[in-house]
């Protein structure tokens, strides 16, 4: 079983510049990483159905082979209504994550 990334070592390195600072591609390649792993097969938020779906590059977006559904990896998230760059997202992933490492630090003490 693989560690969730937030809770590895390069998690904890990444800061917020760096996320901001990422390509849009680099980004994307991320959050496809955390959400479906490092495997062809994705899972479609509508139905469910995990398959190697149908992908668009040029959108960076995936049909579902059976619901026929456009989906990306941001769909069925907070993100899924905005269309901001995802490294913007990334970004305050970050900031949110270390506010709340840093809380749970705090509190420990």
């Amino acid at each position: 079983m693989s560690i969730h990334f937030l809770l590895s070592a390069q998690a904890r390195t990444l800061s917020v510049l760096q996320g901001a600072g990422m390509s849009d591609d680099v980004a994307f390649v991320l959050f496809r990483h955390l959400r479906w792993g490092d495997g062809e097969e994705v899972v479609c938020p509508h139905c469910g159905t995990v398959h190697r779906h149908y992908f668009k590059a040029s959108r960076k977006l995936w049909r579902c082979i059976a619901c026929r559904e456009d989906f990306s990896v941001t769909s069925g998230t907070i993100f899924a209504f905005h269309k901001l760059p995802l490294r913007i997202y990334l970004a305050a992933v970050i900031l949110y994550w270390q506010g709340n490492h840093r809380l749970s630090e705090a509190l420990a003490l």
